[in-house]
C-alpha cells in the first residue's frame, strides 16, 4: 500500500506521548492538535494496537472531527486515513461500518481527495482491498 501517514511523519508531530494523545490532545481546540495526535496513535498503534483500534473507531462519529479546518484536512478524514492504513486486514470492516455513517458529501469528499490512493479507497468503501 502506497501511504500517505508514514513513519517520518511521526518526528514532525510534537513532542507529546501517545498517552497524552490518547487522553488530552484528539479533543485539543486545534484542528492541527487532534490531526497530530490522531497521526501520532495511527503510527504507533503496535504498541496497545486493540486500544488504539478501538480509540480511534469510537473517534470516528465524534462531530469534533468534522469541524472544517483552517488549512489541511479536517481530523475526521485523518482518522479515515489513518486506520485505513494501519488497521489489520481482518479490522478493515469495522473501518468501513463507521466510514458508511458519515454523510454522503464527507465520504464522497474523502473519497475524491484519495483520488490515486486505491487502497485506502477500496477499505473505507467495501472494507477490503479488491484489486
Amino acid at each position: 500500500m502506497n501511504k500517505i501517514f508514514t513513519t517520518s511523519a511521526d518526528h514532525e508531530l510534537g513532542n507529546f506521548s501517545l498517552e497524552e494523545a490518547l487522553i488530552v490532545k484528539t479533543h485539543g481546540a486545534s484542528e492541527y492538535i487532534r490531526s497530530s495526535s490522531i497521526i501520532l496513535i495511527g503510527l504507533n498503534m503496535h504498541q496497545d494496537y486493540p486500544a488504539c483500534r478501538d480509540f480511534l473507531l469510537s473517534e470516528m462519529q465524534e462531530k469534533i472531527h468534522f469541524e472544517k479546518p483552517v488549512v489541511g484536512i479536517c481530523s475526521g478524514w485523518t482518522l479515515a486515513i489513518i486506520l485505513a492504513e494501519n488497521l489489520r486486514w481482518e479490522d478493515y470492516p469495522l473501518l468501513r461500518k463507521e466510514f458508511v455513517q458519515w454523510t454522503t458529501s464527507e465520504q464522497e469528499g474523502l473519497l475524491e481527495w484519495l483520488h490515486g490512493f486505491r487502497d485506502q479507497q477500496e477499505i473505507l468503501k467495501f472494507g477490503k482491498i479488491t484489486s
